[in-house]
């Protein structure tokens, strides 16, 4: 017996499987990343290891005290040119990053976008941003929903997009400013996370 497909039923067909296979891996739109853990952190070009992980993370981000009204998140994003030969800082609510003169390798708009209403999480930018020396981003934890979780076991984690997972980077604290803070040698998310 022979089976006779058009080609429009032939395409249909390997669209929906198509469709059946990005949904199972994970590839809906409306689907934020969900820190699993990671094994390694990828090499930059220059050699040195893009935040070698302490641990892997499950989903230990810090939530915020309060979740951000929808009209704050919106809004909540910074730019500020960076001079290449002065360095400088960018800040915007918990989130902060310190480039020193000599890491970037020309004069950068750097951004910090808050990209969770619930966790103390922003995205820094421009994505694919390499420094030649490290930068460090500081995550304050003054506003954060600890939940019996001690200071000396909140870190810094950021995401891994090739394997969709965050990576623990650990962090030095500071009680004093309640801060953690992380020398990084590029830009992704980074989030406040406990271990």
């Amino acid at each position: 017996m022979r089976h006779e497909f058009s080609s429009t039923s032939v395409r249909l067909l390997l669209m929906s499987l198509l469709v059946a296979v990005l949904m199972s891996s994970g590839c809906s739109e409306d689907q934020t990343p969900s820190p699993v853990g990671s094994e390694q952190a990828p090499t930059a070009a220059s050699g040195h290891s893009l935040n070698k992980p302490v641990a892997s993370v499950a989903d230990s981000r810090v939530a915020r005290e309060s979740t951000l009204a929808l009209a704050q998140w919106e809004s909540w994003s910074v730019s500020r040119l960076i001079r290449a030969s002065e360095g400088g800082s960018v800040s915007i609510d918990a989130f902060s990053i310190n480039i020193p003169a000599g890491a970037l390798a020309q004069d950068t708009e750097i951004n910090i976008t808050c990209d969770s209403d619930t966790y103390l999480q922003g995205e820094f930018g421009p994505d694919g941003t390499q420094f030649k020396i490290p930068a460090r981003v500081t995550i304050s934890y003054a506003n954060a929903k600890l939940n019996g979780i001690k200071s000396s076991n909140l870190s810094i984690s950021w995401f891994d997009p090739a394997s969709n997972k965050w990576v623990d980077l650990g962090g030095t604290i500071d009680t004093n400013s309640k801060t953690v803070s992380v020398p990084v040698w590029h830009f992704t998310q980074y989030a406040l996370s406990s271990r």
